[in-house]
C-alpha cells in the first residue's frame, strides 16, 4: 500500500534538515516503520533490512518512528529477524509511502519480531498522531565501520575524543553515528553530488598559549590545512559563546570524484577551535567541524549553516574524560 507524500521538505527549517537543500521528495519512496510496545521486550533492539536480510538499514525502537528513504522502486522485501528472517513484500513507488508495524511476540521462549503492512489511511493517521521521536534513514547510510548511536541513545550521545568527553544533551536532529572521529558522515542516496559531515578531533598547534596566539594560528596554519588545494572564497570569524573561536569558510573543490559535469563542487563549513584552559594543555585544542559539499543550490546558506552549527554547539557539554 502506498500514497502521495504531501509534505515538502521546505516546510522544515533548513537547520533541522538532513540532506541537500530543497530535495525533491518525489525522487524517492519512503517506508515508515512503527513498533508496537511489548513491555517485556521494550529494551530490545530489532533491525529492519531491505532486500538483504544481513544489512540493517534501521533499528526500530519502541516509541520511535523510522522513516527509510530510498531510490529503490518496484517490488522489494522488508525483512526483520532474530534467529530466522521474516519478510513482507512492498511495492515501492517514487513520491509514495508504505506503512509497516512491527510487533514482538514470544515464540518458544524467544522474542520474535513480526511485520504487518498498514493501509495508507491507517498509516497516515498513526503518523499524524505520533508523539514520539521520528528518525529519518537514508538507504546508503549504514556500513560496517560505523555504530549508529541514535539507535541506542536516542536522548543523548557520549563520546570520548582524546583526553576529553563530549556529551550532546539534546542531539541535533540528524543521523548520529560514530566512526573514528566522525559523529556523522554520509552521502545520501537522493543526490550524487551532496555530502555532509560533522567531526570532532583532537589537535595540537605550535605556539598556542592564549586567545591571541590561537587566533593567529587559526588564520595562518589552520587556514592552509583546512582548505588544502581548494580555492578559498570566504574565511570569516563566527561568534560563539564558550571556550574557543569559530570560522565560517567557503571554497571550491575541483578534485571531487562525484562532481559530474560541474567544474567544481562548492564547500561550506563552520569550524570551531575549542580551547578551554582548565581542560587543555599548552598547544592542545579540539576541532569541531560541520561541512556541506555539493552544488551551490543544494547547500545551506551561510546563515543556515551557522544556525545548524549552533544547534550542535548549544547541545554540547565538554568535560575531562
Amino acid at each position: 500500500s502506498s500514497f502521495f507524500i504531501p509534505v515538502l521538505s521546505q516546510e522544515i527549517p533548513r537547520p533541522l534538515q538532513r540532506g541537500p537543500k530543497g530535495m525533491d521528495r518525489m525522487a524517492f519512496s519512503e517506508i515508515v516503520v512503527f513498533r508496537d510496545s511489548s513491555s517485556q521486550y521494550d529494551n530490545y533492539w530489532f533491525g529492519v533490512m531491505i532486500d538483504n536480510p544481513k544489512v540493517v538499514h534501521a533499528m526500530v525502537n519502541p516509541g520511535v518512528c523510522s522513516i527509510i528513504r530510498t531510490r529503490k522502486e518496484g517490488e522489494a522485501v522488508l525483512y526483520t529477524k532474530t534467529d530466522t528472517a521474516i519478510g513482507i513484500v512492498l511495492n515501492l513507488v517514487a513520491g509514495k509511502r508504505n506503512y509497516v508495524t512491527m510487533r514482538v511476540e514470544t515464540r518458544h521462549d524467544y522474542p520474535h519480531p513480526d511485520l504487518t503492512a498498514m493501509s495508507p489511511e491507517a498509516g497516515a493517521e498513526r503518523l499524524q498522531n505520533h508523539r514520539g521521536k521520528i528518525i529519518t534513514r537514508y538507504m546508503s547510510l549504514p556500513d560496517k565501520y560505523t555504530d549508529y548511536l541514535e539507535d541506542y541513545f536516542p536522548d543523548s550521545v557520549h563520546m570520548r575524543v582524546g583526553r576529553l568527553a563530549f556529551h550532546f544533551i539534546r542531539p541535533p536532529s540528524f543521523e548520529v553515528s560514530k566512526g573514528s572521529s566522525f559523529l556523522f558522515f554520509y552521502v545520501p542516496e537522493i543526490s550524487k553530488t551532496y555530502s555532509e559531515y560533522l567531526s570532532i578531533r583532537e589537535e595540537e598547534g605550535k605556539g598556542i598559549r592564549d586567545d591571541e596566539s590561537l587566533k593567529a594560528y587559526i588564520n595562518n596554519t589552520a587556514k592552509k590545512e583546512l582548505t588544502g588545494e581548494d580555492k578559498l572564497l570566504v574565511w570569516d570569524t563566527v561568534h560563539i559563546p564558550g571556550p574557543g573561536q569559530a570560522v565560517y569558510s567557503e571554497s571550491e573543490n575541483t578534485t571531487a570524484r562525484n562532481k559530474g559535469n560541474a567544474d567544481h563542487l562548492h564547500v561550506r563549513s563552520v569550524s570551531c577551535f575549542i580551547r578551554a584552559y582548565d581542560l587543555h594543555r599548552k598547544g592542545e585544542y579540539h576541532l569541531l567541524t560541520i561541512t556541506e559539499r555539493g552544488l551551490p543550490e543544494e547547500l545551506s546558506t551561510r546563515e543556515e549553516l551557522i544556525a545548524k552549527f549552533r544547534l550542535v554547539w548549544d547541545s554540547l557539554r565538554i568535560s575531562k574524560a
